[in-house]
């Protein structure tokens, strides 16, 4: 089955309608990638979310991260490759990130056809940062 499209979001009018493909799912997979890495201090720049049909790629320097708040916060797990950064970044940005579950890399690299996806693959053509 080929991977769904990423949808990217620009604007926090597009990420309240975009936010409702995710709603009732029973997993979904979560990646920040931020300016650096003290969670008081460094900005988050992107936010993706989704599971296999649907994903989100959240432009945080333009995009109020509001609309996602019951997903984030809700108790549909989480997975991520670092929860515990994660975590840290959210509540310093006001969330309160609940059920976070941490995915072991090696496992999800050989799944992934042995590429671990992240910073590497959106970040670039997103903002344009490597």
């Amino acid at each position: 089955m080929p991977a769904a499209k990423p949808t990217f979001i620009d604007n926090t009018d597009d990420l309240k309608h975009a936010t409702a493909s995710l709603s009732g799912r029973g997993l979904l997979a979560l990646d920040l990638e931020t300016e650096g890495l003290d969670p008081h201090s460094h900005k988050v720049l992107l936010l993706a979310i989704g599971d296999d049909k649907n994903q989100l790629l959240v432009d945080c320097r333009k995009t109020s991260l509001e609309p996602l708040r019951p997903l984030l916060e809700g108790q549909v797990p989480k997975v991520t490759h670092n929860g515990a950064f994660d975590v840290a970044i959210q509540t310093a940005k006001g969330l309160e990130a609940r059920f976070i579950r941490n995915a072991d890399q090696r496992k999800c690299a050989a799944g992934c056809g042995g590429h671990a996806h992240g910073r590497g693959q959106y970040l670039p053509l997103v903002t344009g940062i490597s």
